[in-house]
């Protein structure tokens, strides 16, 4: 986990100092959304295709994740997995992590 800097400024520091510390914190906001992406990315292209495929009596794999996003609302919630509420909610939340099924559109939850 990255750890949180809180800078301790002077009551009189500049405005140049906190657009400075503004923009720094943007950066990595971004940085961090690009970072997701291409894990998520990464975990997709190691089942691709899968979502093509049928098993009688499983089901289909409509979506698809990685450990730490699954474990962390886990972590928030042991239950929210349980919910079918939480999961249609999480996924029309989060529609990047919804499987392409055989037409190539994205599953409707």
């Amino acid at each position: 986990m990255p750890d949180i800097i809180i800078p301790k400024f002077p009551k009189n520091a500049s405005q140049a100092v906190w657009d400075k510390l503004y923009k720094w914190s943007q950066d990595e906001q971004e940085a961090d959304r690009v970072r997701h992406a291409a894990y998520l990315n990464r975990v997709k292209a190691q089942s691709d295709g899968i979502g093509t495929k049928t098993c009688d009596g499983i089901g289909e794999c409509y979506a698809e994740m990685d450990a730490r996003m699954y474990l962390r609302w886990q972590q928030t919630d042991p239950h929210f997995w349980d919910d079918p509420t939480n999961v249609k909610r999480f996924f029309k939340d989060n529609d990047q992590y919804l499987n392409k099924n055989k037409n190539g559109q994205k599953y409707k939850i």
